[in-house]
């Protein structure tokens, strides 16, 4: 089943009018803010970027009516430099996993799947979770799990991942269950699984680098909307805002989904929507 993204109509209204502008849409997963953006005008074009080679498989089919306006590329939203040449109009970053690879158990994203744990963004570069686990010190899955999953046991946690190396996710579900004994909830695992997943990929380095390279790729004028998913990204997205002297911001508060958007995708109900202008 292919979610409604978050914050579709939001960003429309934010890009709006659409006629003959260029688009960067920095995260496409399965295409739902493209397509929404292309049937919105037929002379709108988009450069659709992504990391994962499985995911730009996919909506390229999905997306195969419009190919003519859109152009796929493979690759780290931070490198928009080296492969985009003109100035746009807009930028959409959706930072969150899609439900294309959250459901897919051999990607290793979710706890509640049994899979191989993997994580990367891109199976095609770099190594699995599991492997680099085996290299990493009880030290530094504890600094992992406590800087990017905020998790309060950490240490302990790391303890037991670093004793026990787990390679599937099943494992490592049993792990945080056990070390966490009577003070375990669902958040545990939520914050564990995000941890390893924003470590593997480099989730927060890539959005640092990336925000001030796209605020130099719009056009004076141009808009950049991005939601976050979780307090690290927020921060970041809201302090490059706050002090970025090229930008307006255009919302004071970030916007929350609505209740009916939340109960046709539970998924974005942590959502939040930034948007700044270039000046």
């Amino acid at each position: 089943m292919i979610h409604e993204p978050a914050f579709t109509k939001e960003i429309l209204e934010f890009l709006s009018p659409l006629d003959n502008k260029v688009i960067i849409d920095c995260t496409l997963g399965t295409g739902g803010h493209t397509l929404a953006i292309v049937e919105a005008s037929q002379n709108v074009r988009v450069y659709a970027i992504d990391l994962d080679p499985e995911s730009i498989a996919f909506a390229k089919k999905r997306l195969s009516k419009y190919k003519d306006r859109i152009e796929f590329l493979n690759i780290n939203f931070a490198e928009v430099d080296e492969f985009i040449e003109e100035k746009v109009d807009g930028v959409i970053m959706d930072l969150g996993i899609s439900s294309f690879q959250l459901d897919n158990p051999e990607r290793g994203f979710s706890y509640q799947l049994s899979g191989p744990l993997d994580m990367r963004f891109n199976r095609f570069t770099g190594r699995p979770l599991s492997e680099r686990l085996k290299k990493l010190s009880e030290w530094r899955i504890g600094e992992i799990l406590k800087e990017y999953g905020e998790e309060p046991l950490a240490r302990k946690i790391g303890r037991e991942i670093a004793l026990r190396k787990p390679e599937t996710t099943e494992e490592l579900r049993e792990i945080v269950e056990k070390a966490t004994r009577g003070y375990f909830t669902d958040k545990t695992l939520k914050r564990v699984f995000q941890a390893f997943r924003i470590f593997i990929n480099q989730e927060l380095d890539n959005l640092e680098e990336a925000l001030p390279i796209l605020t130099e790729k719009l056009k004076t004028g141009g808009r950049i909307c991005v939601i976050s998913y979780h307090s690290l990204e927020d921060r970041i997205v809201k302090n490059f805002f706050k002090n970025c002297d090229k930008l307006k911001v255009l919302t004071k508060k970030p916007m929350e989904p609505a209740e009916e958007d939340i109960n046709k995708n539970k998924r974005i109900r942590t959502a939040k929507l930034r948007v700044a202008e270039k000046i």
